[in-house]
């Protein structure tokens, strides 16, 4: 069984992309708690910027583009 405290922490920091502080000071609980339940978890648009970069690197390496590829 899943830890209530630990989905809400969660879901605060997924779907409304709330800091720590902003999650500590909604439900009460201590840093290193709240740290200790994100653990495992992305930060929010963390995965994004990882994509994008696959994204950048893989046109840098792909080699010039010519204007028909556009």
């Amino acid at each position: 069984m899943s830890d209530p405290s630990a989905d809400e922490v969660r879901r605060l920091r997924v779907e409304e992309k709330l800091s720590v502080r902003q999650i500590r000071a909604r439900t009460g609980l201590g840093r290193n708690r709240v740290h200790e339940l994100l653990r495992g978890s992305a930060a929010p648009g963390r995965g994004d910027l990882l994509v994008r970069g696959i994204q950048v690197e893989t046109l840098a390496t792909s080699g010039p583009r010519s204007v028909h590829q556009q």
